[in-house]
């Protein structure tokens, strides 16, 4: 079900883009706002391409009415578009690429894929008919792959346990900022949603990546916690040093 909070309807690089889907979703009645967010983690974690950080953000509600006007408008749109559009360039494999991954295209070149793959005599099954089709959905709503996430808690992890101990080992107070990481990434895989466009909300990770995350966030604040304590010894008599480290001080 379609919530009434405000969600990403579609991310871009060029904010001329952004504005220019927010005045025509304007132009059809819906309120729209865009937002420069660079995404807090990167492709390397999360899928997420941190150079689309301009977000065209509507209610949820009104994202089943935004696709549908937006269709219908490009579906006549395609009709009049220039032969250089670069899609016109596309291998029969990349239109169906954009088939198969329609918020990364946006509304016309998704109905202009269609087209053009009906003239090479592929017809596109009801199920891919609409971004808003049930197969879409479907593949939009499947869980994202929270290995490499897990992997960099892990690494966060241990750094911060090894920058403890060498506290112990040479009674210099370090802070480790990469305990930060740790909730970020637990948090994110534990808690993290993405909106569909039909505008409900789903978590990103399965259930066995959230717990996982959950772990590495109560792993994180159990850090924060030892980390306060270092920082009481430091007052009472460890030296501040709060950026430098060597482990030769700890062999």
């Amino acid at each position: 079900m379609a919530t009434t909070d405000t969600g990403i309807f579609q991310r871009f690089s060029d904010p001329a883009l952004a504005h220019a889907l927010k005045d025509k979703l304007e132009g059809f009645g819906i309120n729209a706002v865009v937002v420069k967010d660079a995404p807090l983690l990167d492709e390397v974690w999360v899928g997420t391409s941190s150079q689309q950080d301009y977000y065209v953000k509507i209610a949820g509600a009104d994202f089943v009415k935004a696709h549908t006007l937006l269709e219908d408008y490009y579906r006549k749109e395609i009709e009049s578009i220039e032969p250089g559009y670069y899609l016109f360039e596309f291998s029969t494999a990349e239109l169906q690429d954009i088939i198969s991954n329609p918020q990364e295209w946006g509304p016309l070149d998704y109905q202009l894929a269609k087209k053009l793959l009906n003239e090479k005599g592929i017809v596109i099954p009801e199920s891919k008919s609409s971004i808003l089709a049930a197969g879409n959905l479907e593949t939009l709503s499947r869980h994202s792959d929270g290995s490499s996430l897990k992997l960099i808690g892990a690494v966060f992890i241990g750094y911060v346990t090894i920058s403890l101990v060498s506290m112990i080992i040479t009674q210099r107070y370090n802070f480790p900022y990469s305990s930060m990481l740790i909730l970020l990434a637990g948090s994110h895989l534990a808690w993290g949603r993405k909106t569909l466009p039909d505008g409900s909300r789903v978590f990103l990770f399965n259930h066995a990546d959230k717990q996982a995350g959950k772990f590495i966030f109560g792993a994180g604040v159990f850090l924060l916690l030892i980390i306060f304590v270092f920082l009481m010894l430091y007052m009472s008599g460890f030296s501040f040093d709060p950026f430098e480290f060597s482990f030769t001080q700890v062999f």
